[in-house]
């Protein structure tokens, strides 16, 4: 099976308004095209409980580790996230695998249809936008799957996305850092308060925010003002990125069993212990600190190259990432980071973490058609701030640019990290397959 929607489905969905492909800053936001899509689909949204999760890092690995500790804990779970690395079949996941091509197409097409329909009718969802009918795809599928659990990852803010229609058990923010400052705010408060709009009244929230900075006294406000208990987990003294990602997780199904969530296997509430260092394992997401080797497609007596895929696009992030990748004996020699960068993104806060981290930044473009910050433009910040980096147009030229580095050098632990976007990562991760191995 290819994992992709049908021809016809797909041109009638990107027919629509997307905008993880155009400018945000002319996002025209509103949940009323949704609300009126969830109406004339028959209320999916609300056929199972829910788990909502926002926050500028880390919400796609939190929904993957709550969806694994409810799985070990005997519940048939669906997942839905964003972006897709290569296939938008990854955006559903239906009890632990891809949603079926097939059924995927027909909860599409319902959606699409219902889309048409509002257009006939001229009501709200005659605007619904690409996001809008995935979405509205992916809660049709888990309602027709009859799933006990869907964790929900929030696509852009959280106030006013179009995921935010669901009435959850428990509301998850990561973390708040500045990013898509163009839509949510110029502060970590401003972003705060768009991300603690998920917070619906009574409904239980943990989040990795400190209690005492300014993003975590706003969704105390928050919390407080909707009547909402909170769980401040500490994550301050952790390590890593998926450490931090794995206490909130646990913490979030402690919650859910102090809530009366029970195991179904074992008869009693379910906890962050559920949730085993094995299952956080399997349940790493592609694309996030995934490493792969790459062997020379024209030399084959040349050696492995190890490249680490990580989608990181915001500066404290990207620190968290190559702090921990240093941690680990393959990730101490020189590196060469293949770095692109949406346009709304920091490029200047990126760029000054990888100083005196890399030997190289290979500054590239993303695939044609995305908006994305001008390679020479990212060359030229990188030098000015003492960066060795050269600019190369297209991606994969890319990445052969930095394994003829690494292969060229004279240590032989050299390796490559690609980053700054997902849709980098995926793009170049398709390629891959052809010529690396999974480490």
């Amino acid at each position: 099976m290819s994992a992709v929607p049908g021809h016809s489905v797909l041109q009638r969905l990107d027919s629509l308004v997307d905008w993880e492909r155009a400018k945000r800053a002319a996002m025209c936001v509103d949940l009323s095209p949704q609300l009126d899509l969830m109406q004339r689909l028959g209320q999916p949204h609300l056929a199972s409980s829910v788990v909502h999760v926002t926050g500028t890092k880390g919400k796609g690995s939190v929904c993957a580790l709550v969806e694994a500790g409810l799985r070990a804990a005997g519940w048939k779970v669906g997942r839905y996230g964003s972006p897709h690395l290569e296939s938008l079949c990854e955006r559903v996941i239906l009890d632990g695998r891809l949603i079926d091509e097939d059924f995927f197409d027909r909860c599409l097409t319902q959606a699409l249809d219902a889309r048409d329909a509002a257009c006939t009718a001229s009501t709200h969802a005659k605007a619904a936008t690409w996001f809008d009918v995935v979405t509205a795809a992916a809660f049709v599928a888990f309602k027709e799957a009859s799933v006990d659990w869907t964790v929900v990852e929030v696509g852009l803010g959280g106030r006013l996305d179009a995921t935010n229609v669901v009435q959850p058990r428990a509301c998850v923010i990561t973390n708040i850092g500045l990013e898509h400052t163009d839509i949510l705010g110029k502060t970590r408060a401003q972003i705060a308060e768009q991300k603690s709009g998920i917070i619906k009244p009574g409904v239980p929230v943990i989040t990795g925010v400190s209690a005492h900075d300014e993003a975590g006294q706003v969704i105390a406000r928050q919390a407080e003002k909707m009547q909402a208990p909170v769980t401040f987990v500490p994550t301050e003294h952790l390590l890593g990125v998926g450490q931090r990602n794995l206490a909130v997780a646990r913490a979030t199904l402690s919650v859910l069993g102090e809530q009366g969530v029970r195991h179904r296997l074992h008869h009693r509430p379910i906890e962050g212990a559920d949730l085993t260092d094995e299952h956080a394992q399997d349940s790493r997401l592609p694309g996030r600190m995934e490493r792969m080797w790459m062997r020379s497609r024209v030399d084959e007596r040349a050696r492995e190259v190890q490249v680490v895929l990580d989608g990181a696009h915001v500066d404290f992030a990207l620190k968290a990432v190559i702090d921990e990748l240093r941690l680990d004996p393959q990730c101490r020699g020189p590196l060469a980071v293949v770095f692109a960068l949406g346009p709304d993104k920091n490029a200047q806060a990126m760029l000054s973490q990888l100083r005196g981290q890399t030997e190289w930044v290979v500054c590239t473009t993303l695939e044609p058609g995305r908006p994305c910050w001008p390679c020479d433009d990212l060359s030229g910040m990188g030098q000015r701030m003492g960066l060795n980096t050269i600019s190369v147009a297209g991606f994969n030229a890319a990445l052969d640019h930095a394994y003829d580095w690494a292969l060229t050098s004279a240590d032989p632990s050299a390796w490559i990290l690609v980053t700054g976007s997902l849709h980098l990562v995926g793009a170049l991760r398709s390629r891959l397959h052809s010529s690396v191995s999974k480490a």
